[in-house]
């Protein structure tokens, strides 16, 4: 499997602590359960030992506790994994959870710090993803976001959540940045339709091409192409020198397949805005997608001489060298991409399958290994696996193909039953 880039990515690290897997003789330790898991309302049993001897049980559901014996002695409760590492630290006070709280990864890093006041969420929580980088920022007053950010996997925004006066806002953003919903309730969980606002803009000024264009937007992330195609055709017949909506509706028709539609909405927005870097790269994806590689490297060339510095344009122009069989042109636009990005798990998953075509094995496992040090992928890890398979390693490759498989590869798992 090959990654497509179509962003520029960046990641937002957190550095981390990692704790050993030592007990101290004086830590509550704490064993929990999850009852009910498929009933959409699980509760969680927690059993409370100090010094091997049990102290306290609760069982929470929500944030409510539904039953409660014994107590909870005041310090940190520590859970663990089976093999004896840290899952997560509590601090508890009169009975309550109180102060800092903290989830780890089995590997050590921080997965969610948070904190309580008398077992209501109160403060700063963070969530962050297995490699370190952030997930969730948000704060917390009595339980209720004051703001709430999520963020992809490379750190774009993904949703934010915020008060405006009386009103909460939730923003949604696409892969791109670009925002694809806006909604706000009276209160929290009560969201009006944004779709709705627009029509309703629309029934007082049936000529507002922005109305259009921005339902158009919700419509294409709905994956209502149709509808998306038809607001953005009204906004051109509106403003026919709108070259974002020749833009979006090109990147809706090839969502649909229909590439020289897309090809032809591109050129026409190229018409307006000249030296628009980002059309180039997607009208290259469309000629991609229709066979035609020689255009696809021209379209990504010019993005390039627009925008130097852009990783996305050097991996794309590197698919297609490698789809023409240019294999040294494609690792050569691979290393420049990793070059102005070197975290792009992708771009390294990519050149080393170039290099497994090239038989150059070891340079494929470096860059597969360089790859899921950043994003520890099932695709990358299956794709190593073949390479150590190749290279007479089966134990290595079944290491990998397990890993693989553990993470949803269908492909490894079969691989791993047919031995």
């Amino acid at each position: 499997m090959r990654v497509y880039t179509f962003l520029l990515i960046f990641s937002v690290l957190q550095s981390v602590v990692f704790i050993n897997g030592c007990k101290n003789s004086e830590e509550i330790e704490v064993k929990v359960n999850i009852k009910d898991k498929d009933s959409g309302n699980p509760r969680y049993e927690a059993i409370f030992y100090k010094n091997g001897e049990r102290v306290a049980k609760r069982i929470h559901q929500g944030v409510e506790i539904v039953f409660s014996e014994g107590q909870i002695p005041d310090g940190r409760a520590v859970g663990r994994y089976e093999s004896g590492k840290i899952k997560n630290i509590t601090t508890y006070k009169n009975g309550k959870r109180n102060g800092k709280a903290f989830d780890f990864y089995e590997s050590g890093k921080l997965r969610t710090e948070s904190s309580y006041l008398d077992n209501i969420p109160t403060g700063i929580a963070k969530v962050y993803y297995p490699d370190g980088s952030l997930k969730v920022d948000s704060k917390l007053l009595k339980g209720k976001y004051i703001y709430y950010k999520e963020f992809y996997e490379y750190g774009q925004p993904k949703k934010k959540k915020y008060y405006k006066g009386d009103k909460f806002v939730q923003i949604n953003y696409d892969i791109h940045g670009n925002i694809i919903e806006k909604r706000e309730s009276n209160h929290y969980g009560s969201p009006l339709s944004v779709i709705d606002n627009y029509t309703k803009a629309l029934e007082i000024n049936p000529q507002d091409a922005e109305a259009y264009k921005n339902r158009g937007g919700l419509w294409s992330y709905k994956g209502n192409y149709d509808r998306a195609i038809d607001d953005y055709t009204k906004a051109l017949e509106i403003n026919p020198r709108d070259a974002e909506a020749y833009r979006s509706r090109g990147n809706t028709w090839g969502k649909k397949g229909n590439y020289d539609r897309a090809i032809d909405d591109y050129t026409k927005a190229l018409e307006i805005t000249p030296l628009d870097a980002v059309v180039y790269n997607n009208r290259g994806s469309a000629w991609l997608s229709r066979g035609d590689y020689n255009r696809a490297i021209d379209d990504y060339t010019k993005a390039l001489e627009i925008t130097p510095l852009d990783a996305r344009f050097y991996n794309n122009r590197g698919r297609v060298w490698e789809q023409k069989g240019d294999l040294d042109q494609a690792i050569s636009d691979y290393t420049k991409a990793l070059e102005i990005n070197p975290r792009d798990a992708g771009v390294y998953n990519n050149r080393g399958l170039v290099w497994k075509q090239k038989g150059n094995l070891d340079q494929a496992i470096s860059d597969f290994t360089k790859a899921l040090e950043i994003k520890p992928y099932d695709f990358i890890y299956s794709n190593r696996g073949r390479v150590w398979k190749n290279k007479g390693n089966n134990d290595r490759a079944n290491a990998d193909f397990t890993k693989a498989c553990q993470l949803g590869n269908q492909d490894a798992c079969k691989k791993l039953e047919n031995q």
